[in-house]
This record gives structure tokens, C-alpha cells and sequence, in this order.
């Protein structure tokens, strides 16, 4: 079963358990917030788009289970003439919706979170022949027509049928703010940028640089973590120097990780 919840990081947040955890929903609304404000679109500007919001934060909660994966899978095109003579075939309304719904997710995320390399050209993925930008008046065609879809489904206007019209009217904006939490909240370009990327791609790279994966650097944090616990828990010399050597290590690998001990307690 998914665990659908996570343990705020602030220094004065209780211990672990039950009563400690927030909603993931909750971090992913602060974070798109906070990114909207960074990006200097927040929300209600142009008018009312709270619901947009609240659509963006359930399409990335969906994301991270892998029931969303399976499920898009069925509808996903790489092309406009693959999805419109898959939609054209069909005369149900509830099919054309989902169709053009995943789709227009799937290109909101894929431009905004997961931006292609420039160069790169993987012959199953025709997000990465363009440039993003290209693929952004498409993203906003897919929301109005599945927007369209829904209407008629419903006969009447629907919270999810607004929220999709405003998104085909400003994909562009949720593109950016969306890169805003990609880089500002979630770090998915922190430790390698996109130029690198792609260099790295055009010719075999040089031992010497090449930096530790991702899962080898959640094992050191993990590993920081579990010192810094046991230290809280049973103040030692022992723990303390753990506590030093895992600082050590992460530092070692992420020159961005700083750490101090609470003052006083090097006693």
C-alpha cells in the first residue's frame, strides 16, 4: 500500500510518527505556491485560477503512483496524427475525453518537470526532436478539447471542465511555473544541468567527473539522518563523531549540503 504522506523537515517538528505526517498534497500545494510567486504569476492575477491549483496538485499526486503510469499508458500518442485518427475512430465522448486529458497532462509535465536535452534524439520520444516551446500551443489545444469533451459528458458546467479550459488558455504559464518547482522545490536539475547533459551525451565521459548517482546520494543522506537521530537520541562521543563522519561523506559528494551542530552541544 502507498504511503501517502511525508515528515516536514523543520527543526521544530515532533518526533517521527502518526502524528507528524502531512499530507503529500499539502507539500506539493506549498511548493506550487511558492513556485507561482517565484515565476512572479501567482495565483488570481488574471482571474480566478485557484482550481487550477488544486488540478495541478492531483495530477502530480497522481504521478507518483504507478497506477497513473499503467493507465496512461493505454491513451498516450508521440503524435497529433496518431491521437486525432485514435479519437476520430471512437464516438464515445468519455474516450476522446480521456485521451486528450492524458495527453495534455502528459505534455504539461514533460515540458515543465521533465524538460528533454537539447540534442538529444531518443527515437521513441518525439518531445525530444523539438524544442518544448514547440509542443505548447499543442499542450493548450489538447485541455480545450478535452475541456470540450467533458462538457458535453456532464451537460453542465464542472469544476474539472474550467480548471482544463483555463489550463489550455495559459499552458504556457503553468509550463513556466511548473519549472519553477522543477528547479526551486524538487532539485531535478540541481546536480547536473542541461548543457552538461547534453555534452555528456555527445562523447564518453571522463571517470574523473563522473558524480555519484542519485540512489548512492539518498543512501548517505539516509545514512546522516540515522546518525543524527541515534546522536539526538543518545548523546555520546561516539554518536557525535557518527554524526561528523556522515556529515563528512555527504559533504564530500553534495558541496551544497551544509550542516551545523545546534550550538552547545559540542559539550
Amino acid at each position: 500500500m502507498l504511503f501517502d504522506g511525508y515528515y516536514p523537515l523543520e527543526a521544530d517538528r515532533p518526533q517521527p510518527g502518526p502524528s507528524a505526517v502531512r499530507p503529500t498534497a499539502e507539500f506539493l500545494m506549498r511548493c506550487l505556491l511558492g513556485a507561482r510567486k517565484e515565476a512572479a504569476l501567482p495565483s488570481n492575477e488574471s482571474g480566478y485560477d485557484e482550481d487550477v491549483n488544486v488540478y495541478l496538485v492531483g495530477l502530480l499526486t497522481r504521478f507518483l503512483t504507478p497506477d497513473y503510469h499503467a493507465e496512461a499508458r493505454r491513451y498516450l500518442h508521440t503524435s497529433d496524427l496518431d491521437l486525432s485518427r485514435e479519437a476520430s475512430l471512437t464516438h464515445d465522448d468519455r474516450l476522446r475525453f480521456r485521451l486528450y486529458q492524458t495527453n495534455a497532462d502528459h505534455l504539461l509535465l514533460a515540458i515543465g518537470l521533465f524538460r528533454h536535452v537539447e540534442g538529444m534524439h531518443h527515437p521513441g520520444n518525439a518531445l525530444t526532436h523539438h524544442e518544448p516551446e514547440q509542443f505548447i500551443h499543442r499542450g493548450g489545444v489538447y485541455y480545450l478539447i478535452a475541456s470540450s469533451n467533458l462538457r458535453r459528458l456532464r451537460r453542465r458546467p464542472t469544476a474539472p471542465e474550467i480548471a482544463m479550459r483555463k489550463l489550455g488558455d495559459g499552458f504556457g504559464d503553468y509550463v513556466t511555473i511548473l519549472r519553477r518547482v522543477r528547479s526551486s522545490y524538487f532539485h531535478l536539475t540541481e546536480s547536473i544541468g542541461e548543457g552538461t547533459l547534453y555534452h555528456l551525451s555527445r562523447r564518453p565521459p571522463d571517470p574523473a567527473l563522473v558524480t555519484i548517482s542519485s540512489q548512492d546520494l539518498q543512501g548517505l543522506y539516509d545514512g546522516f539522518l540515522d546518525a543524527f537521530s541515534a546522536w539526538k537520541h543518545e548523546p555520546s562521543p561516539a554518536a557525535l563523531a557518527a554524526v561528523r563522519a556522515a556529515a563528512q561523506r555527504l559533504r564530500e559528494a553534495d558541496p551544497d549540503f551544509t550542516f551545523a551542530l545546534p550550538e552547545g552541544s559540542e559539550n
